[in-house]
């Protein structure tokens, strides 16, 4: 999406197109300011900036993702160790959302 090169645009952006201002990892409410942007597709793995593979995350779960796919991440149960206390939105292993 053309446009969207400002980092606060684009965590507007993404804020209203995943429902809030939440880790899309763990689900955890923070300020918008204070969540990061992700790849999903590493960009060290061939991922791209578009905006359909970038998703807010917070720092925690930003750092512990790393530069790995998001299955593998999910997969090594960081999402268990950071999600214990919400019950926010979640990505499935494909990247989409899990009810």
């Amino acid at each position: 999406m053309k446009g969207l090169r400002n980092r606060r645009c684009k965590r507007r952006f993404l804020s209203s197109r995943d429902g809030g201002a939440r880790c899309r990892y763990c689900g955890r409410r923070q300020k918008l300011r204070e969540l990061t942007i992700d790849h999903v597709i590493p960009l060290s793995r061939g991922g791209t900036h578009a905006i359909e593979n970038l998703v807010l995350s917070c720092a925690a779960c930003n750092g512990a993702k790393a530069d790995r796919p998001v299955e593998d991440f999910l997969a090594a149960g960081a999402q268990a160790q950071f999600g214990s206390q919400s019950a926010g939105p979640r990505l499935s292993p494909g990247g989409g959302r899990v009810p």
